[in-house]
């Protein structure tokens, strides 16, 4: 079986999107009855789609999956955000999970909503995180506000909305930076935890954190929201 990663390559500058199948022909039950309950809006982005996409590529180890996190975005319904749709969209996913022997974890952290799968299932003691702190006008909104490139990743379980050269850092297991969090020891944080995975921070990679971070430092308190790699 080829590498499906080798078609993408760093030419193009805007995000893309493919048919998740085509990357991933294989997803594991903790990932499908995941993407059976989102609500439309709803994606799975970050860290854990990683982990999928890294499942599927060949003589790719994965890297640890810490939890599934759920984003909800307008989806293009309506310029307000936080409009009753995504409300009833939350709500609706909570309620599926709960309803599938989900359970509340108490260690949920601000803004957020943990939920434990069913002892003794598929899922063990996997976290499912719903993300509720922001919502987003559309997936590419949402990515394009993580810190490192790899982690530019989302999928509402049929597509793959992802940065064109996303697919080629985690085939290659290596750290570019996208932009620095407004929270710089945040972006720090995230990629000590990308280098315990086994990723490689690039020369370049290296000199963007050093710049972003004297920039950030050196300028006023920003205003916008970036919500790192999760």
């Amino acid at each position: 079986m080829s590498n499906p990663f080798t078609q993408f390559t760093r030419s193009a500058t805007e995000f893309r999107q493919a048919p998740l199948k085509d990357l991933c022909p294989y997803v594991p039950p903790t990932f499908a009855s995941v993407f059976a309950a989102l609500p439309p809006g709803a994606v799975v982005a970050g860290g854990s789609v990683v982990h999928l996409l890294a499942l599927n590529a060949t003589g790719f180890k994965p890297v640890d999956l810490k939890d599934i996190d759920v984003f909800f975005t307008a989806a293009g319904k309506t310029p307000e955000l936080r409009g009753p749709h995504v409300v009833n969209a939350i709500a609706k996913f909570e309620r599926r999970l709960l309803d599938a022997r989900y359970r509340y974890s108490p260690k949920s952290v601000l803004g957020c909503t943990d939920l434990l799968g069913p002892k003794g299932g598929v899922l063990g003691d996997s976290v499912v995180e719903l993300v509720k702190f922001a919502t987003f006008e559309d997936a590419f909104h949402l990515i394009d506000g993580f810190d490192i490139v790899a982690c530019q990743v989302a999928t509402d379980g049929t597509t793959l909305f992802h940065h064109p050269c996303a697919l080629e850092d985690i085939e290659q297991r290596v750290i570019n930076i996208h932009r620095v969090h407004v929270s710089s020891q945040m972006t720090v944080a995230h990629v000590r935890r990308y280098i315990e995975k086994g990723f490689t921070f690039t020369g370049d990679g290296v000199q963007k954190l050093y710049d972003e971070v004297l920039r950030i430092e050196r300028a006023e308190p920003q205003a916008s929201v970036s919500v790192g790699a999760l």
